[in-house]
């Protein structure tokens, strides 16, 4: 949660910049930097209306290294599979991936093993991962 108080100087600071006050005696005046009172009137620009001074998330918008839902369900099908013994069948899935996606398979088994991942069932909480698959 912001407090009032920096809403207030973002609308403070736009305001003097509307009035023609140089940013750096915007800046110098509010305590800030140039560049935040930058980034205070490029939103102001930008969105307008009556929220422009709110926070914005900074989280991505998009994960590009999330596996898709269709590896992830093959993933714990082959688990299950493995673990109960039911291995028939499952090869021809298996040859029928790239490589890459194998030996992502593969490691993905071996690191949730590692992680002494006892119920196939549930997720292993994201704070026991902490080096996890690589990247590459």
């Amino acid at each position: 949660m912001i407090m009032d108080g920096e809403i207030i100087l973002r609308k403070q600071a736009v305001e003097l910049y509307l009035k023609d006050v140089p940013v750096c005696d915007i800046a110098q005046s509010l305590n800030r930097s140039r560049q935040w009172v930058h980034k205070w009137v490029n939103r102001y620009r930008k969105i307008g209306g009556d929220d422009w001074f709110l926070p914005e998330s900074t989280s991505p918008k998009q994960v590009y290294n999330k596996t898709s839902q269709k590896e992830e369900e093959l993933v714990v099908n082959v688990r299950k599979a493995l673990e109960g013994g039911k291995t028939r069948g499952y090869g021809i899935i298996f040859q029928a991936m790239t490589r890459d996606t194998r030996r992502k398979v593969r490691q993905l088994i071996h690191t949730l093993e590692s992680l002494g991942a006892k119920d196939r069932d549930e997720p292993i909480p994201a704070s026991r991962i902490s080096g996890g698959l690589d990247k590459s």
